[in-house]
């Protein structure tokens, strides 16, 4: 398995590939955001659009990602995460691991941290590369869509 961030120029040709996989994290949302404007944010540079494909140049999971920019710091915000099959052990090493391509990107944009809202289920998984849980976000819908 190989992680990639995908050049922007890349993204119309890869876009097939990865949007059924960016499909699924976007079903457990709000509807806040849908798949267009994912396309349109990676495409246009506003995100950065990561992959893992396998040996076989086979793409199993696909994330997008932003830098965060606050007053005193740079974070780098990974949003959406969505992958084929159950083998999140798999391939959260090739994303998490102090030598991989996403977290040497984070560290060379100047990031002090990595940070990702996610289920409950994801917390074990994250905290063996590092991650603690801080907070838990919990919403009260007033109105629907």
């Amino acid at each position: 398995m190989k992680l990639i961030k995908v050049d922007t120029d890349l993204v119309p040709f890869i876009w097939p590939y990865v949007s059924e996989l960016l499909k699924k994290p976007l079903a457990r949302t709000f509807g806040e955001v849908e798949l267009d404007h994912v396309y349109y944010y990676v495409s246009e540079g506003y995100q950065d659009l990561w992959i893992i494909k396998d040996d076989e140049n086979k793409i199993l999971v696909a994330c997008n990602a932003q830098i965060i920019i606050y007053p005193t710091q740079k974070v780098y915000q990974i949003i959406l995460v969505g992958g084929e099959g159950f083998k999140v052990k798999e391939w959260s090493k090739k994303f998490l691991q102090d030598d991989s391509p996403l977290v040497q990107y984070a560290k060379e944009q100047d990031c002090v941290r990595i940070e990702a809202i996610v289920r409950d289920g994801f917390i074990k998984v994250l905290c063996k590369y590092g991650f603690k849980k801080t907070a838990t976000l919990v919403n009260k819908i007033l109105k629907e869509k």
